[in-house]
């Protein structure tokens, strides 16, 4: 299985191509490769604010996320389809995929979303307000990344865990500037 952006629209392919979200918005295009060697083309509508283009896929599945200026959609590769399309307002600001569990986890603007090989969603907030989740790498059974807030004024970003087997969110203490 394999997925990779496009760089530029293809002008004739002889790969079928799908068509996913609103075809009148700017779209993002990437070239999957299945389990049976079958290649096709999505084009993923983007969102209106810019953002993250990428593609992270499940090295041991046949899914991966799409992230088209920020707009996520879960893509099955071996079906040709989407299993799910995250809403315009979940701006995806970073994400990742994990092994054991095996889970892709976004950051969005305020929240995070982590999202099972069934397309199933749990999403974890703050208990304050948060403007980015930005999302570091795996550690065993938990996930590290730091976040921005206006709780600190911005100073310093804070630093949080997520345990995938309890889905708590752990942040760090927060320094106030003086």
């Amino acid at each position: 299985m394999n997925a990779e952006i496009i760089k530029r629209k293809p002008l004739i392919s002889r790969l079928t191509q799908k068509y996913f979200g609103d075809q009148n918005k700017p779209g993002l295009f990437v070239k999957f490769t299945d389990n049976a060697h079958n290649k096709w083309i999505g084009r993923f509508a983007k969102a209106d604010l810019n953002g993250k283009c990428q593609v992270i896929e499940d090295k041991n599945g046949s899914q991966c996320l799409v992230v088209a200026n920020g707009k996520g959609y879960l893509v099955d590769i071996d079906k040709e389809s989407v299993l799910e399309e995250f809403d315009e307002k979940n701006h995806i600001t970073s994400a990742l995929h994990t092994s054991n569990p095996s889970y892709f986890v976004a950051g969005t603007e305020n929240s995070i979303f982590i999202i099972d090989n069934e397309g199933l969603f749990k999403e974890i907030y703050a208990d304050f307000v948060v403007d980015g989740f930005h999302m570091k790498q795996q550690h065993e059974n938990s996930v590290s990344g730091w976040l921005d807030s206006s709780i600190n004024e911005f100073e310093n970003a804070i630093d949080f865990n997520i345990d995938l087997s309890s889905f708590n969110l752990i942040v760090s203490p927060v320094c106030y500037p003086k």
